[in-house]
């Protein structure tokens, strides 16, 4: 080869390697704006067996928050959430601190919701702090040994604790809770963490009855649901759970939850073009990593219904078998039978991976209506 010819390929090389700098630089760029482009979703989920003379239940669901006390923008973000959304109900679903110092900053934001009925579960990060991680840990965990767990919690839990249960919200970790919000019952059940190995399915006798005639105690009996039909009042059996595991999925399902709310994948916080998302954090199939989707789903579904392929976010039935893949933009679910679940992609990071790519961080207004004449 010449030296002509060599010059030429040196020339090549270093073009390619500087576009690969380049474009790496823009989309590590894009990441660390877009984990603070919050957005408010919006979603619409129709229960058949719901009688519809109840109207809206406008849910506020928010999660994994991991709330440093300089997100001043996510702080102003939560503080207009009321005035925006006007909910019914406001559901946390847990990793609300990365830091001990951020109780206060948490609450203030949450201040505006106060006079809202509110119910909250915790994740690993309202107990223990964020700690440094090797990302291979998310995308293949079986490389690595388990992480040994901390004893003792070293973040402020309980002021937090203290501080929501002063607005009137209720600590539904391993509890259940009736309550009333607009023109609906509610039987509710939340577990905590199933990742740190603190989530226990309560009893059926604990609920707890939040507001003087609270929901009816005969759950989901055939009878109950008619008498509140006739009443014309709404019923919704919730279910309330950091992490969506399938086994805490199917505990709430069999509990006679016809909806759940959790959180904690982050969306799955990088996506890849073409492909989505390369981790959920637990044991969901990596194109439920977020949104509104039926459960079961996937192969716990079944054969007959199949596993699906690539996601879309529309309400088209795709995959194969017919699945529906998850609801992850704007839109309307009608639920189909079994379980509907709620999957927020989460308001936050660790402070050690402050990035995301195409799972913006997001509130969810999730508008539930009847569907039943």
């Amino acid at each position: 080869m010449s030296e002509a010819e060599k010059h030429r390929v040196r020339r090549a090389a270093l073009g390619l390697l500087s576009a690969g700098a380049a474009a790496g630089a823009g989309c590590l760029s894009w990441a660390l704006h877009e984990a603070h482009r919050y957005i408010l979703r919006e979603r619409v989920l129709v229960l058949p067996h719901v009688a519809n003379a109840a109207g809206e239940l406008r849910i506020l669901h928010l999660s994994d928050m991991h709330l440093l006390r300089r997100h001043r923008a996510k702080q102003q973000f939560l503080r207009e959430l009321g005035q925006r959304c006007r909910p019914d109900l406001v559901v946390l679903t847990g990793d609300h601190l990365s830091e001990a110092g951020a109780v206060g900053p948490l609450l203030d934001a949450l201040a505006p919701l106060a006079d809202i009925p509110g119910l909250f579960v915790y994740g690993s990060n309202d107990y223990f702090a964020p700690v440094l991680k090797n990302p291979l840990r998310y995308v293949a965990p079986g490389l690595f040994p388990p992480l040994v767990e901390k004893g003792e919690p070293d973040l402020p839990w309980e002021e937090m604790t203290a501080g929501l249960e002063a607005f009137g919200w209720i600590d539904l970790n391993n509890q259940r809770a009736r309550l009333r919000a607009a023109a609906w019952d509610i039987d509710a059940v939340g577990m905590d963490d199933p990742h740190i190995g603190r989530a226990r399915m309560p009893r059926p006798g604990e609920a707890t009855d939040a507001l003087e005639g609270g929901a009816a105690a005969e759950g989901n009996t055939g009878a109950g649901r008619e008498g509140r039909k006739n009443s014309g009042r709404g019923y919704l059996r919730l279910g309330v759970v950091h992490a969506p595991y399938r086994a805490a999925l199917a505990a709430l399902m069999n509990d006679g939850a016809a909806l759940t709310l959790a959180g904690h994948t982050h969306g799955g916080q990088l996506a890849v073009p073409g492909f989505g998302a390369l981790t959920t954090n637990c044991d969901l199939p990596l194109r439920y990593d977020s949104g509104l989707f039926d459960w079961p789903c996937g192969e716990d579904a079944g054969a007959e219904r199949g596993a699906g392929g690539a996601g879309s976010d529309r309400d088209t039935g795709g995959g194969r078998a017919g699945e529906r893949l998850p609801l992850r933009g704007d839109g309307v679910r009608v639920l189909r039978g079994g379980m509907a679940v709620n999957v927020s992609a989460g308001l936050g990071t660790s402070p050690y991976t402050p990035v995301r790519f195409l799972r913006p961080p997001e509130a969810i207004l999730l508008r539930v209506r009847g569907g039943a004449d």
